[in-house]
């Protein structure tokens, strides 16, 4: 019987954020199986477009791709990759017991908009912010 070849979740991140790339970083350091594809969506935005997903919408809120091809954002795509590193998955699994999920988004939610508005202050390239 042959077995079935998992694909790696996708996480795009924006790697312009200096706030983002420094926790990315903590994350891709923990990843010591590469158990996560990492894209930094300020040097390849182009690879967006193979999912469906707006470059704006995609530095407004962390996008990922699940190893069985969904899109999704925000706290889901924390909890994708809590799920996928072996010192979080404890953390992603009480979450989710706890059904904390709809609050942990309420909170990032706002976050996120904060975040996509203050990114820069000068540290990065400028992206459009239509």
């Amino acid at each position: 019987m042959l077995q079935e070849l998992k694909t790696k979740p996708i996480v795009f991140f924006d790697g312009g954020c200096p706030l983002c790339k420094k926790e990315i970083r903590h994350y891709q350091r923990v990843d010591t199986d590469n158990s996560i594809e990492w894209v930094d969506i300020h040097l390849n935005p182009e690879l967006l477009s193979d999912h469906n997903i707006e470059l704006n919408a995609a530095m407004e809120r962390l996008h990922s791709i699940s190893s069985d091809g969904k899109t999704i954002t925000g706290v889901a795509s924390f909890l994708l990759i809590w799920e996928n590193l072996p010192r979080y998955k404890r953390i992603a699994g009480l979450l989710r017991a706890l059904k904390l999920e709809p609050l942990l988004e309420f909170f990032y939610s706002r976050f996120a908009v904060w975040r996509f508005k203050n990114r820069c202050n000068d540290q990065c390239s400028p992206i459009s912010r239509n």
